[in-house]
């Protein structure tokens, strides 16, 4: 790849960071430094993808592409030709990140803690996995570097779980995992050359969405006597703009530094169990029970003794006890809050159904899914169209209000060789302050009930800013997570591939600048393939960590 003659770029992270929070801590004067960079260069709304999941919008950040082209929907994802339900995680060779040109480029990079960027690609330079890795798996390259790093207590997690009644405990290990993943990208940042560094910090994101509550005196579970726990949101966002300054510092005036996030925030008050919606309208079906679990349920109902009942009483940690006691042919005699979907549905009489973390509905598609019985053309068409009105009929049954904003097919929102991974229909439910969540929905019979655990969610308005030598001064229209690589390719002097979807934010770049380096783009022949498959041990430890973490239920 031809290469101009241009300066570094630093890019950091803050996965969920929202101007809703930043601006008025700025305001307040407990954000010097990112005031300083939005008032020396350009800022804006950066809208996430859909659905709104860190995966999702963090592999369309560093690869430029939609998720049809890079096939990463969620945290998880079907195994073609079957029911079940995997981790998801990126073949980042196949991919064509920014990371990948770049180093092909000749030009020193380093990664740290960037979300799905494992198994961590061979670079010119370092890289450092995130979410997804986990710290007894290779999640370094070079391969040394994972040794040094775990000499220093090293984290990719908060390694304290959010519990509910916990939250002093979470918080604060939330905040020392921050405060170690800063010193390890100041420490990297001054001991390895580098021409593209970018690192993520995860824990804005984890914060609010356990925490909202603790900070915000409108919302249904705020409690008073608790509202100084919410002053740890501030703390972090404080932090995290000291560390800022840091790293502008040691970039020097020449670097041009990009601020983001994944996605934005807001609360969370309800969930939406669309299964049972699905259920009651007819088009899932459950498996009918084994004859002795027939009766034993039936029994504990006359007795007002339900599965919704016990699970709510004794929670994960006790039922997974009960468990252990239990040999595995007796686990079904104890309620689970995460049914398998792939053997609670009957699937000869499913039309469609639905997994996911916000709202994704899939249709019982003959050819695609093994027992399919929704025939492609018409039929598909039809059904896609009666789901799509019925769901605009969904109303919250305590309040009587309509839940669902837009309902989007997966043709509105993706192209490119992964669409048929796609959910078939998306649902966007009271901005997001509305969710469904992964395997929850099959242990209750609730359509909508308050929110128990999460507090606070996803919106689609991440943030943007950047400064540096080619820069103009301002705010900007709301661009899309897909320019920032290709922005970046450009400001760095390098080609863009043609595949990518996104598109240079011209508008914020000096006239001047623009017409001494007309954009150029390169052939790519990249086509995104599906991660490797973990052992049955390390999928089961993914799934169960990304449960602690809240992203799935």
């Amino acid at each position: 790849m031809d290469v101009d003659e241009s300066g570094r770029l630093l890019i950091v992270g803050w996965d969920g960071a929202t101007f809703d929070l930043i601006k008025p801590y700025i305001d307040q004067g407990l954000m010097p430094n990112t005031q300083k960079l939005l008032a020396q260069g350009a800022h804006r709304v950066l809208n996430s993808t859909i659905p709104t999941l860190s995966p999702t919008a963090w592999t369309s950040f560093f690869t430029g592409k939609n998720p049809g082209r890079h096939g990463t929907f969620d945290f998880v994802y079907r195994r073609p030709g079957t029911y079940e339900i995997l981790s998801t995680r990126n073949h980042l060779p196949s991919l064509g990140t920014l990371f990948h040109w770049i180093s092909q480029s000749g030009r020193q990079v380093g990664t740290l803690n960037v979300p799905f960027t494992y198994p961590p690609q061979p670079v010119n330079g370092f890289m450092v996995s995130g979410l997804g890795a986990d710290l007894n798996w290779e999640f370094a390259h070079p391969p040394a570097l994972r040794d040094e790093l775990l000499s220093r207590d090293y984290r990719i997690d908060n390694p304290v779980h959010y519990q509910g009644d916990n939250d002093e405990a979470y918080l604060d290990a939330a905040l020392e995992t921050s405060r170690i993943r800063a010193e390890t990208a100041l420490e990297l940042m001054k001991s390895r050359p580098w021409d593209f560094f970018m690192v993520v910090f995860m824990n804005i994101d984890q914060l609010l969405s356990f925490v909202w509550h603790h900070m915000d005196e409108s919302h249904p579970r705020h409690d008073p006597e608790l509202a100084h726990l919410g002053d740890k949101i501030k703390e972090l966002h404080q932090y995290l703009d000291q560390v800022l300054g840091e790293m502008m510092a040691l970039a020097g005036d020449e670097t041009t530094v990009i601020l983001a996030s994944d996605h934005g925030m807001g609360p969370l008050y309800k969930e939406v169990f669309l299964n049972n919606w699905l259920r009651e309208a007819g088009y899932m079906m459950d498996q009918q029970p084994q004859v002795a679990k027939g009766t034993y349920w039936h029994l504990m109902r006359r007795l007002g003794i339900t599965r919704e009942g016990i699970w709510r009483r004794i929670g994960r940690a006790r039922t997974q006890q009960m468990k252990a006691l239990l040999p595995e042919v007796l686990h079904w005699l104890i309620p689970t809050e995460h049914p398998d979907l792939a053997n609670q549905i009957d699937w000869s009489k499913t039309k469609a159904y639905g997994f996911g973390n916000i709202g994704q509905i899939y249709v019982n598609l003959a050819g695609r899914e093994p027992m399919g019985i929704v025939q492609p053309g018409e039929e598909y068409e039809a059904l896609v169209n009666e789901i799509k009105e019925q769901l605009y009929k969904l109303a919250d049954p305590e309040s009587g209000e309509l839940l669902v904003d837009k309902v989007y097919t997966k043709s509105e929102l993706y192209e490119g060789p992964h669409v048929d991974l796609a959910p078939d229909l998306n649902v966007i439910m009271k901005d997001y302050s509305y969710i469904t969540q992964m395997r929850r929905e099959l242990a209750f019979r609730d359509v909508v009930r308050p929110f128990l655990g999460m507090s606070g969610f996803h919106r689609r308005e991440g943030i943007f800013a950047i400064k540096g030598p080619a820069i103009q001064q301002g705010e900007f229209e709301p661009a899309s997570i897909l320019d920032v690589t290709p922005t970046a390719l450009y400001l760095m002097g390098l080609e863009i591939p043609d595949d990518v979807d996104g598109s240079v934010m011209v508008d914020l770049i000096e006239p001047d600048f623009q017409s001494q380096h007309p954009i150029r783009t390169v052939q790519s022949t990249v086509i995104a393939e599906m991660g490797e498959v973990l052992t049955n041990e390390d999928e089961e430890k993914v799934q169960e960590r990304l449960r602690a973490l809240g992203y799935l239920k």
